[in-house]
């Protein structure tokens, strides 16, 4: 006498494994894309970081400049501060920012300020979304020092999402006021 056992039909199977590869597909497609998302989140803030960053030396480099109005130049982003040497002297080290495509560039080294040049520069480079940044300087009642410096730069709304329409910008003012003090 023959035994029936219980099983699964081949039809069974068949049907149960499409159902696990199908399931299987749409898992798949929802993990590669919130992988595709929380990499973009991680961009975003590592952009935002280096923005921060770039934008805090900026501050630093301008909170220290010398406050004669001579040894500025807004229109290019140039101030002059007095640093330390290697050998304890007192030296005078200009600095310049200026807004490129892809993020800012920080020159520093020699500076004319009556041919409005760089005689010998070092430079480095800062990635982020500024699109635009401009200096005024607001001046004493002599016109001899610069008191403060207002920084307006302007940077793109992040969005996560893709936008098919061109993304607004957001316009910052930072006023910077010049610390009065002296080496020795």
């Amino acid at each position: 006498m023959m035994r029936i056992r219980p099983a699964f039909t081949l039809i069974e199977v068949l049907v149960y494994g499409a159902l696990l590869s199908i399931f299987a597909v749409l898992m798949f497609g929802f993990v590669g894309s919130m992988r595709q998302q929380i990499e973009q989140v991680r961009m975003v803030g590592a952009h935002e970081l280096t923005t921060a960053l770039a934008l805090d030396l900026m501050r630093r480099d301008l909170v220290s400049a010398d406050m004669q109005r001579s040894i500025w130049d807004p229109a290019a982003g140039v101030s002059t501060k007095s640093v330390l040497d290697e050998k304890g002297r007192v030296t005078q080290l200009s600095v310049g920012w200026q807004c490129v495509k892809n993020g800012i560039k920080r020159y520093e080294g020699n500076y004319d300020f009556t041919q409005r040049k760089w005689l010998k520069r070092a430079t480095s480079f800062y990635g982020c979304s500024l699109s635009d940044m401009k200096f005024e300087l607001r001046l004493s009642h002599d016109r001899q020092y610069v008191e403060q410096v207002v920084i307006i730069y302007s940077t793109p709304k992040i969005t996560l999402m893709p936008v098919s329409s061109p993304q607004s910008l957001i316009v910052f003012q930072e006023n910077i006021r010049l610390r009065n003090r002296v080496l020795a």
